[in-house]
């Protein structure tokens, strides 16, 4: 069997192009483009887990649906200073190893009563929880329901909010303006 040289590159050019796309399949990067934060996708699923927690889906979306998660993690990927991100991802860190070590599963595997349970206990300031863990939460639930309120979804189905509220007349002509009333 005679190859070209012309189809070994061509093999070549296969192979290598294989090779590099290759460990991306199986890395589970985050779904959102972070420059400062080192989320993976387990990592996403836990805090949407958590945001879908505190704003559960019910007859309207819950804050899954509208990927306030990902809102959540771009503000404090954009907005908070490096420290304000380290604590952050010390309290995130944290609160994964302490719901592993009290329900031997991860945030987002636990059932509906056991995230509740354990949200409950963090809103009645529980001495058990560290700082880290309360500022964490605190900023995640602020983001949460900052994300969520500020959706589309919410600005336009749940508070039907107006761009320009009455009536626009976008061109108007000086004399048929109503004089100001004379004092």
């Amino acid at each position: 069997m005679n190859i070209t040289r012309r189809a070994a590159i061509r093999n070549i050019l296969i192979v290598t192009a294989g090779a590099a796309i290759l460990p991306s399949c199986f890395h589970e990067n985050s779904t959102i483009k972070l420059n400062f934060l080192d989320i993976n996708r387990r990592q996403e699923d836990a805090l949407a887990s958590l945001s879908d927690t505190i704003i559960p889906k019910t007859d309207t979306p819950g804050a899954r649906d509208i990927s306030a998660h990902l809102f959540v993690l771009k503000m404090v990927d954009d907005c908070y200073t490096k420290e304000e991100q380290q604590t952050f991802l010390n309290g995130f860190h944290e609160f994964e190893a302490l719901t592993k070590e009290k329900y031997n599963k991860a945030f987002d595997e636990l059932s509906a009563l056991q995230k509740n349970e354990l949200l409950t206990n963090l809103e009645k300031n529980d001495k058990t929880f560290s700082d880290n863990i309360k500022s964490f939460y605190g900023s995640a639930k602020s983001l949460t329901l900052l994300g969520f309120t500020t959706s589309k979804y919410y600005l336009t189905e749940v508070k039907n909010f107006n761009l320009i509220p009455g009536k626009y007349e976008g061109s108007v002509l000086v004399q048929n303006l109503a004089s100001p009333a004379k004092s």
